[in-house]
């Protein structure tokens, strides 16, 4: 088999594998899910979800009128925080100007 002929066997499968490596990082950057508009179920709505590490999240729950911000591992979920749901925020974005580095090192103490 010469040359040629190997590089017209591994192109192919070199493309195949870049546009597998290109549809994963889209779903895992932009989320997927099977059926958004499930999203709203019994009160229940998830406003954000954010991957921490592998396997680990932080969530935004909508309860009724709380919102829950909940830590969650593949065998665990622990409640963080809990707010009250103002109906002013319903349109925008639950978010604060702060970064989240900000918010974190106030919630320990930390100047």
């Amino acid at each position: 088999m010469s040359l040629s002929e190997l590089i017209q066997a591994f192109v192919p499968l070199l493309l195949i594998l870049a546009l597998l490596y290109g549809v994963l990082f889209f779903i895992k950057r932009k989320g997927f899910r099977l059926n958004p508009g499930q999203s709203k179920l019994n009160g229940v709505e998830v406003l954000s979800t954010q991957t921490i590490m592998p396997k680990k999240f932080i969530t935004l729950i909508k309860v009724q009128n709380k919102v829950l911000l909940v830590g969650m591992t593949d065998n665990s979920m622990s409640l963080l925080k809990e707010f009250d749901y103002k109906e002013q925020m319903s349109n925008e974005p639950f978010m604060t100007k702060e970064s989240f580095s900000d918010v974190f090192k106030k919630n320990l103490g930390i100047k």
